[in-house]
């Protein structure tokens, strides 16, 4: 018995250490991070694909979608972004010492030490993993690498510069991916245009509400918040060529129906959230979970993007991390 017991202690504790790292990483949103890749290289092929059509008729609404640069890329991405996490909790770990012991770090369920050393192998892992991409990926991996370190570092303590550098992280996960599909594409592409004013918008506007989750009084974003669904509903179908196709097949492809649905939804939610932020009732742990489920509710955008362009069963596969996430994200804080 004694050895049954500390085999069953020894479980435990692994899935004690499991759970704790998971917390670290922020689960939920972790999630959110495959979709920023596939849109930004799936917005590269379609201008590929967009060329090619003038001259050999490919078939506007039938995108394919493969490539080992993207899979490099989403190993990157994921690796610098898990960086970010781990190395934001150790850069906090006095502060939440005071406002937050429960997280892993004050808690002592993982060291200071080991939590640095991860940073590092992580940060390491992805610009290796971007190796594997076309070269500009690399030279953008840096640059994600540099962006994610200064906001944990430097500016996030500041009202402006630090939900900006925040955005400009999520946007280079997009651009690391529009790099990935062909390296020598000029950042002009009208969809990519697009998703990066969202982008900025958006995630400028939820890192400042979310800055803000503990002050009713601040509201910094929340309009913002608000107004980027229907931005994005104006503008995305022409930048992304969708309208066009419409125009040349006679008809609304089901892939244009799907993103319409998925931009909808996250009007909805949209609109839900800014309610709960401007409801003078609205707890800390509501204002915590209206954070959360914005920033996972960007999945709905990525699947509705890569519809929009034409590749209805990536968007479909997008789609399906949204519940996962929301799911995970009872069990695992967002905010």
């Amino acid at each position: 018995m004694p050895g049954q017991n500390a085999k069953i202690a020894e479980k435990k504790t692994t899935t004690s250490l499991l759970r704790s790292w998971l917390e670290l990483l922020r689960l939920p949103n972790l999630l959110t991070i495959p979709g920023d890749v596939a849109l930004g290289y799936l917005i590269a092929e379609r201008a590929n694909h967009a060329r090619l059509d003038l001259l050999l008729g490919f078939d506007l609404t039938k995108g394919k979608f493969e490539s080992t640069g993207f899979i490099w890329a989403t190993v990157a991405t994921i690796a610098l972004y898990i960086f970010g996490l781990v190395d934001n909790d150790a850069s906090d770990a006095e502060l939440d010492a005071k406002e937050r012991p429960e997280r892993p770090i004050p808690s002592g369920k993982i060291s200071l030490k080991t939590a640095k050393t991860a940073a590092i192998a992580f940060m390491a892992a992805g610009l290796i993993a971007a190796f594997g991409a076309p070269k500009p990926t690399f030279h953008v991996a840096i640059i994600l690498a540099i962006l994610v370190y200064s906001y944990n570092n430097a500016t996030k303590r500041n009202r402006l510069l630090g939900p900006l550098n925040m955005a400009l992280c999520r946007l280079f996960s997009v651009i690391l991916g529009y790099f990935a599909a062909n390296g020598r594409h000029p950042l002009q592409e009208p969809a990519l245009l697009v998703v990066g004013m969202t982008w900025l918008l958006y995630f400028t506007a939820v890192t400042m509400a979310a800055a803000g989750e503990n002050d009713k009084k601040r509201s910094e974003g929340r309009f913002t918040i608000l107004g980027v669904p229907f931005l994005w509903l104006a503008t995305a179908p022409l930048a992304t060529g969708a309208l066009e196709v419409v125009r040349k097949v006679g008809e609304i492809p089901p892939s244009i129906f799907l993103a319409f649905a998925a931009s909808i939804i996250f009007l909805a939610i949209s609109m839900k959230n800014f309610i709960v932020f401007n409801s003078p009732n609205a707890s800390t742990t509501k204002s915590r979970a209206a954070v959360g489920e914005l920033v996972r509710s960007i999945i709905l955008i990525q699947s509705a993007g890569t519809a929009f362009l034409g590749y209805p069963y990536v968007a479909l596969t997008l789609l399906l991390l949204w519940p996962v996430s929301s799911y995970a994200s009872k069990w695992f804080q967002s905010s």
